[in-house]
Order: structure tokens, then C-alpha cells, then sequence
């Protein structure tokens, strides 16, 4: 009999800091599955006193005119150098052709990600999206741990 495993991983919608795992294990030739579930919380001090990478993506919304857009512009850049300097804003990148940026910050807890995203001068006129990253070490580690289970 033949085993073979794969894992499924989720991201809650309502909390960004949890995933799910689902690992599959199914059987060739008798195509028997069996599931393992098990959700993902971080340990309390991720959220507190640890610094931690977001990867923020936004967009400027098609709505916005293009004079409101190019009065607010400038006062990101400033907003955006002030954040470097603090070296918090670790990395800025515009989004060619795409009206939107992406920038990486480093945050020591979820208040101060809430108040950076919420101080940006462009903040109600563009939709972003907000991912936690973790590095290529850390993650193969967490799977080589969850597979040896």
C-alpha cells in the first residue's frame, strides 16, 4: 500500500495571525483518505513586545479624483520617510501600473500596525490588503515539525 500526505493550509479570515493545517493522508490504490485538522495560534508574545514583518498592499480606489489623489500623494512620501527613519517602513515598492504600492513593516505589536495603517494620509482613499510574513527558515521549520507528528 502506497501513502501519501499532503497539507492544506488556511488562513482565518478573522484573524490574521491564525491558519489552519489540514494534512490529508491518502492510500493508493484503495483511495482511503484520512484527515488530521489542527488550527494554528500564536504563542501571546507574538502579538506583544516581539517585532514581527507585515506585508501591506494598497491600491488607490478608481473613484478617488485625480487632484484629491495628487494633493495626498506627496504627504505619503513624507509619511513614508518619516517611517523609514524610525526604520519601521523596511521596504517600499510602487505597484507599476497598478495605482497602489506595496511596503513590508516591522511592528512590535498590533496596536502600532493599526496606528500605521491608520496614519497614512492615503488610508480612506485605498483598499489594502495585510499579510504576516515569517521567514523561509522559520516556516520549513514549523512544517518539518508538523510532519514528524
Amino acid at each position: 500500500m502506497h501513502v501519501r500526505n499532503a497539507l492544506v493550509l488556511f488562513r482565518h479570515e478573522n484573524c490574521i495571525f491564525c491558519s489552519e493545517i489540514l494534512k490529508v493522508h491518502f492510500s493508493v490504490p484503495n483511495n482511503f483518505f484520512r484527515f488530521e485538522r489542527k488550527i494554528l495560534y500564536p504563542e501571546p508574545s507574538i502579538l506583544t513586545g516581539m517585532d514581527m514583518k507585515f506585508l501591506i498592499v494598497q491600491k488607490v480606489k478608481r473613484e478617488v479624483p485625480v487632484e484629491k489623489w495628487a494633493k495626498l500623494l506627496p504627504l505619503q512620501f513624507k509619511y513614508f520617510e518619516g517611517l523609514e527613519r524610525e526604520k519601521t517602513l523596511e521596504v517600499y515598492y510602487h505597484l507599476i501600473g497598478q495605482q497602489g504600492s506595496m511596503c513590508i513593516v516591522n511592528v512590535d505589536s498590533d496596536e502600532k500596525l493599526s496606528r500605521i495603517i491608520g496614519q497614512d494620509p492615503l488610508f480612506f482613499e485605498t483598499e489594502r490588503e495585510i499579510y504576516p510574513l515569517t521567514t523561509r527558515q522559520t516556516h520549513e521549520k514549523q512544517i518539518r515539525e508538523l510532519l514528524q507528528r
